[in-house]
């Protein structure tokens, strides 16, 4: 059985993505695909303590806790597999590391390979496929940033929290390579959240294997492929040229490195 790690990022469609492959399991029920979401995941008892346990590795009792874990995973993956389970999609984006903590930390998603060396020690099965959705950083930044303030989430001043990002040049590519060092044979299928408006079947049909005229779209409406309307920003007018010509650089980098598939148009 393979075992895709959808790992988000947070504000780039995560929602839509996870609906339409649900809604193409329910059409397909006999496609070997499956998906255990956040709140499945998220269920599992310890799962969401991961992140903190990364950091306390060596400390009394973690590794007994990230073996309780991998137990529990375990246990429900072979259940997976008994009902013919092909391709089994893990999809959670705090995976990635929580975006609120990107702000109190004023970096853009460190400490990733960490995290990711972490879930891969206590994943069931070798991971056969990342996946990873991204965004332009003037959006991402402020929808994160509105997002988290709209969940009483403890935050910086907005001043800070435009600052941090323009005074690194870390971004979307730096995280991708912080992948490859934990996953340096696995192929990461990667795309702009601004294409899930026209080219979510094609995202999904890249990450589950199946073919594109399979992927059903859900009916209801979804905010990632909703008109684009004007959202607040974080940023000033003169912030957002550079910002632009960051991610534009980023990108093309993307696209040039080995073992990244870029699906689902330009950027």
């Amino acid at each position: 059985m393979d075992l895709v790690l959808h790992i988000g990022a947070h504000r780039t469609g995560s929602t839509a993505f996870e609906q339409t492959i649900q809604r193409t399991i329910e059409q397909h029920p006999a496609c070997g695909v499956a998906i255990w979401g956040p709140a499945r995941l998220r269920a599992i008892p310890g799962f969401s303590s991961v992140n903190k346990l990364t950091h306390a590795i060596g400390a009394q009792g973690s590794l007994e806790q990230l073996s309780e874990v991998a137990k529990r995973l375990a246990d429900e993956w072979e259940e997976e597999r008994a009902r013919g389970t092909q391709t089994l999609i893990l999809s959670e984006e705090n995976i990635l590391g929580k975006m609120s903590q990107n702000f109190r930390d004023g970096q853009f998603y460190s400490g990733v390979a960490q995290r990711l060396l972490t879930y891969a020690n206590i994943l069931p099965s070798p991971v056969t496929t990342v996946a990873l959705g991204i965004r332009s950083y003037s959006a991402v930044w402020s929808s994160a940033y509105f997002y988290s303030e709209q969940r009483k989430r403890p935050l910086p001043p907005q001043q800070d929290a435009r600052q941090a990002l323009l005074d690194t040049d870390r971004g979307w590519y730096h995280v991708t390579r912080d992948i490859r060092r934990v996953f340096s044979d696995v192929p990461i299928v990667i795309w702009d959240q601004a294409k899930i408006a026209t080219d979510l079947d094609t995202i999904c049909a890249a990450v589950t294997g199946l073919r594109t005229e399979d992927i059903v779209l859900p009916d209801s409406k979804i905010n990632a492929r909703k008109p684009s309307k004007s959202q607040k920003s974080v940023f000033e007018e003169a912030d957002l040229k550079p910002l632009t010509q960051r991610y534009t650089r980023h990108v093309n980098r993307i696209k040039r490195s080995e073992g990244l598939r870029w699906v689902g148009g330009g950027a």
